[in-house]
């Protein structure tokens, strides 16, 4: 059974007792803490002496403050308690993971960084042959090739990084995997 701390009546916090109270339905949208630390400020301190501008019903509850473990809610609103929704949500999700986006990604820099490779020797040759034509000089030829290479660099990166996010599902999988066992 969870612990409170409650205010019966109106008065200095001396007033206040640490009670077991019932735990309340969690309603759509909310969550449920264990807390391991909570705190009472200045402002709840004027509401148990009756002195706030907000006056609480009696009984009620003081206090905001609090850190803990979330232990209930969004999960059992999509469980909605049961086990096996859990799990063919979360196999809806892993599969729009894995298919959608892993490999949507990964195709979309492979392809990138295969064009960027395929038209750098066409355009290395524009740069050159615009060069020998005096249509641009020296400096300008240069800037064009750094330019280009920074392309051809961002692609490659990409495509590594897509890699990178591929191997990141997969470790997210076994790890929750393991969690599971």
């Amino acid at each position: 059974m969870p612990k409170a701390v409650v205010c019966r009546e109106l008065g200095p916090p001396s007033k206040l007792r640490v009670e077991t109270v019932c735990a309340m339905p969690l309603a759509p949208g909310k969550v449920r803490v264990a807390v391991r630390a909570a705190g009472i400020n200045f402002p709840d301190i004027l509401m148990v002496a009756g002195q706030y501008q907000f006056k609480p019903e009696l009984p009620f509850i003081p206090g905001m403050e609090a850190a803990g473990d979330v232990i209930e809610g969004f999960a059992m609103f999509i469980m909605s308690g049961s086990v096996l929704i859990g799990l063919v949500v979360f196999g809806v999700l892993l599969i729009v993971n894995f298919i959608v986006i892993t490999k949507g990604a990964g195709r979309m820099a492979e392809v990138g960084a295969r064009f960027a490779l395929d038209g750098m020797p066409g355009k290395q040759l524009a740069i050159d042959s615009d060069m020998n034509a005096g249509a641009i000089d020296h400096a300008e030829a240069k800037a064009r090739r750094e330019r280009e290479q920074a392309e051809t660099t961002f692609f490659g990166s990409l495509d590594g990084a897509s890699k990178f996010v591929k191997g990141d599902a997969v470790a997210g999988l076994l790890i929750t995997l393991l969690n599971l066992v």
